[in-house]
C-alpha cells in the first residue's frame, strides 16, 4: 500500500485496498475490514469506473450488511449488476448475484435461486474461482434454510470441482459447513471428523475456525465433555471480531441453550436476550429463532416478532407436538427431542425424547430431562444406556466400528476416505485406534475381530 501510494497509481491502490480487506475479514479483523473497504471505495470513485470500483462496492454492501443497514446493501449492488453489465463483466454480475442472494436469505426472502443462477453463469463463463466461491455461499445458505438435503448435494458437487483445481481455501470452508450439516441432522461423530481435519490444517485462518470452534462446542456440551465452554468462548470471540451478528447469534444460541442444559436458566435468559437485541434485524430468520424460542421458553417477557420458521412458531404459539415433528420432518432429531423435554409434560414423550438423546450420547442434555422429570413426578425414570452398552464392543465409537466394518473388507485406506467422505489420514488415525481398541496389530487380525464382535459394513 505504502509503495503504491508513492506512484499515485489511484486506481492500483484502490484494488489493493478491496485485497487488503478481504484478508482481514479472514483474519476477523471485521472493523479493520470494513475501513479498508469504505477507503477503496473513496479512491475508486474518483475515477471512470471500472471493475475495481465494483469489487469496493461489493465490499462495502458486505460491511452495511453486518451493520444491519440492508436496505442501503441492497442499494449498493443493484449498482454493482449495473456496472457489471455496462462493463461487459460476468465476474462482477456473479459477484453480486451472489450477494444479492446472501441480503435476500438474511431478509427471510428466496435467496437461493440468485446463488444459484451466479453458479451457473460462473461455471458457462469458465470462471473458476467465482464459481468455486458461489458453490461456498450456495451450501451455507442452503443450510441457513435449512434445505440440508441439497446442501449435501451441493456440498460433493463443489468438494470435486474445487479440490480438481487445488482451491484448498474454498475446500476449507465447505468442510466446515458440511460439519454444520452433520451435527443439525445429528451424525455427530463425523462432524467431529471433519472439524478436526479443518482445525489440524497448517495455518488455518481465523475464518475457517469459525465454524469448528462452535460445533466442537456444542458437541462436548451436549455430551457433558470437558473443554465445551473454552471451545464456544473461543468462537464468539472470533465471530466479534469479525464484526458478524451472523456468526456471534450461532456461538450464543447454543451457549444459551447449554447454560439451561446445566441447570442455569438466568444466565441461559441473559445470554439469549444479549444476543437477540444484537441480532434482530440483522440475521436470518433461522438464527433469530434460535434465540428467540429461549426468551420464549424462559418467560423473558420480550414481544417476539412474526414470521419465525415453522418450528420455533409452532412452539411458541403452545403446539410443542407440531413444533418436534417439524425438526424430525427437517431431520433434526436432537431439536426435536429438546423441544419435548422444554415444553411437554407427558409422560410418553419425555420417554421417547430421552431415548433419541440417549443414543446420540448426549448426556449433558438427557441429564437434563431427567431432571425435568423427577419436577413433574414421574418415576421410574429410565436410567440409560451402562457405560459398557454405551461404550460398544471393545470400546470402538461409532465412527471407528465403520472403519472396523470396512476394513474386514479389506479396502485400503483411500477407499475408506471414499466412501467416508473424510480425508485419508483421518482414516489413518481411525485405523491405529481401532487396532489398539481391539487389541491387535494387523488389519487381518481386524478383519478376524471384526466378525466374533459381529460388526459388519
Amino acid at each position: 500500500m505504502q509503495l503504491r501510494r508513492e506512484l499515485a497509481g489511484a486506481i492500483r491502490v484502490g484494488e489493493d485496498l478491496s485485497r487488503l480487506s478481504a484478508v482481514l475479514w479472514q483474519q476477523c479483523r471485521g472493523e479493520e475490514s470494513a475501513r479498508a473497504a469504505g477507503e477503496a471505495l473513496r479512491v475508486l470513485q474518483s475515477l471512470p469506473p471500472g471493475p475495481e470500483l465494483a469489487v469496493a462496492q461489493i465490499s462495502v454492501a458486505a460491511s452495511l450488511r453486518s451493520a444491519g443497514r440492508l436496505a442501503e446493501a441492497f442499494d449498493s449492488i443493484a449498482r454493482t449488476i449495473e456496472l457489471g453489465k455496462r462493463l461487459g463483466r460476468d465476474d462482477v454480475v456473479c459477484q453480486a448475484l451472489v450477494m444479492t442472494g446472501i441480503f435476500l436469505v438474511d431478509s427471510g426472502q428466496d435467496g437461493i435461486g440468485s446463488i444459484e443462477r451466479a453458479l451457473q453463469l460462473a461455471l458457462d463463463a469458465n470462471l473458476e474461482q467465482e464459481a468455486a466461491d458461489t458453490y461456498v455461499v450456495l451450501q451455507d445458505n442452503l443450510v441457513n434454510v435449512q434445505r440440508l438435503e441439497e446442501a449435501q448435494r451441493c456440498y460433493r458437487a463443489g468438494m470435486a470441482f474445487c479440490e480438481g483445481r487445488e482451491l484448498r481455501w474454498r475446500t476449507r470452508c465447505m468442510r466446515g459447513t458440511q460439519a454444520d450439516t452433520l451435527l443439525l441432522l445429528g451424525s455427530w461423530d463425523e462432524a467431529v471428523d471433519l472439524c478436526n481435519e479443518v482445525l489440524a490444517i497448517p495455518g488455518v485462518s481465523a475464518s475457517n475456525q469459525l465454524y469448528p470452534l462452535r460445533i466442537l462446542g456444542t458437541i462436548r456440551g451436549r455430551r457433558g465433555e470437558p473443554g465445551y465452554a473454552e471451545l464456544l468462548d473461543s468462537s464468539a470471540a472470533l465471530a466479534a471480531g469479525i464484526v458478524s451478528p451472523v456468526w456471534v447469534a450461532q456461538a450464543r444460541a447454543v451457549r444459551a441453550e447449554l447454560q439451561w442444559v446445566s441447570g442455569r436458566p438466568e444466565l441461559a435468559c441473559r445470554e439469549a436476550r444479549e444476543a437477540y437485541e444484537q441480532a434482530l434485524g440483522r440475521v436470518d430468520p433461522w438464527k433469530l429463532g434460535s434465540l428467540a424460542i429461549w426468551l420464549w421458553r424462559l418467560d423473558a417477557g420480550v414481544d417476539l416478532p412474526p414470521g419465525l420458521p415453522e418450528p420455533y412458531a409452532l412452539e411458541i404459539a403452545g403446539d410443542w407436538q407440531g413444533s418436534a415433528a417439524a425438526w424430525e420432518r427437517l431431520g433434526r432429531t436432537y431439536d426435536a427431542a429438546l423441544t419435548r423435554i422444554v415444553s411437554s409434560p407427558d409422560d410418553a414423550e419425555l420417554r421417547a425424547a430421552l431415548a433419541v438423546l440417549d443414543e446420540l450420547g448426549a448426556r449433558a442434555t438427557a441429564a437434563a430431562a431427567r431432571r425435568r422429570m423427577r419436577e413433574l413426578g414421574i418415576t421410574p425414570i429410565p436410567r440409560g444406556p451402562r457405560a459398557a452398552t454405551r461404550a460398544a464392543p471393545a470400546g470402538l465409537t461409532a465412527r471407528e466400528q465403520e472403519v472396523l466394518g470396512l476394513l474386514s473388507q479389506g479396502l485400503p485406506d483411500r477407499e475408506i476416505s471414499r466412501r467416508l467422505f473424510i480425508s485419508e489420514r483421518t482414516v489413518q488415525h481411525h485405523v491405529s485406534a481401532v487396532l489398539s481398541k481391539v487389541g491387535v496389530s494387523s488389519r487381518t487380525a481386524a478383519a478376524r475381530e471384526a466378525a466374533r464382535l459381529g460388526i459388519v459394513p
